[in-house]
């Protein structure tokens, strides 16, 4: 039986905490594209991988020098179904320390989501599943 959407969203989610390069690109079609909505300047001027390999090679690169994951969990997940059954979009919080100083993010400062109140109220009003922090609680 093939992988679900959901499945696959949790394996993602699983390869971004474990910051496994490989785990994350084998989830990927060969041609598929990894876009980065905010600009970063250590990617250059490209902001996107093209291609299962390139997603791999980029993240093996991006985290090679990181000797402790500073990503710590997901919280408030929201799922939106959409037309098509195997398409969702999910939208939430990364969690994540700062090993050097063990300063913690805080539960809004993620990239393009709502505090988690807001995703809350925007998960009940469009027929959306939120669901608890995941990951290590580290």
């Amino acid at each position: 039986m093939p992988a679900t959407p959901r499945d696959l969203l949790d394996r993602f989610q699983q390869a971004m905490l474990d910051f496994s390069a490989d785990a994350l690109a084998d989830l990927f079609a060969d041609e598929a594209i990894y876009e980065f909505v905010f600009w970063t300047p250590h990617r250059g001027p490209s902001q996107r991988y093209d291609g299962r390999e390139e997603i791999r090679v980029g993240f093996r690169a991006a985290w090679g020098s990181v000797s402790k994951p500073p990503l710590t969990g997901f919280g408030e997940v929201c799922v939106h179904e959409t037309a098509d059954p195997e398409v969702i979009i999910s939208e939430g919080e990364m969690d994540g320390v700062n090993h050097a100083t063990g300063r913690r993010s805080p539960p809004d400062s993620c990239s393009s989501c709502a505090p988690a109140t807001a995703v809350s109220s925007t998960c009940a009003t469009t027929r959306t599943c939120c669901g608890p922090r995941r990951g290590s609680g580290v």
